[in-house]
C-alpha cells in the first residue's frame, strides 16, 4: 500500500507513482501465481482430448437431428391443424 503523507505539494504524484508500483507488483504477482498454478494441472492426454472430442460432436449431431426432427414433426402438424 502506499504511505500517505501530510506534507504539503508534491506529495500527491509521489503516492501516485508509489500506487502504480503497488499495482504493478500485484498484477506481476497474480501471473506467476497463475501460471504455477497451470503447471499444476494434470492435462490430458492426446487420446482423451481425441477421444473427447467425438464424443462432443457426436452429442452436438443427435441433438441437432432431434431438434430438426421435432421442428418437421410440429411443422407438419401445424400445416394439418390449419388447412382444417
Amino acid at each position: 500500500m502506499a504511505k500517505s503523507t501530510t506534507a504539503g505539494a508534491g506529495t500527491g504524484k509521489a503516492v501516485a507513482t508509489g500506487r502504480k508500483r503497488g499495482l504493478l507488483r500485484s498484477f506481476v504477482r497474480y501471473l506467476q501465481e497463475s501460471w504455477y498454478e497451470l503447471l499444476k494441472v494434470n492435462w490430458p492426454t492426446w487420446h482423451e482430448v481425441t477421444r473427447f472430442t467425438g464424443v462432443v460432436l457426436l452429442t452436438i449431431g443427435v441433438v441437432a437431428l432431434l431438434i430438426a426432427g421435432l421442428d418437421w414433426l410440429f411443422g407438419h402438424m401445424s400445416q394439418i391443424i390449419f388447412k382444417m
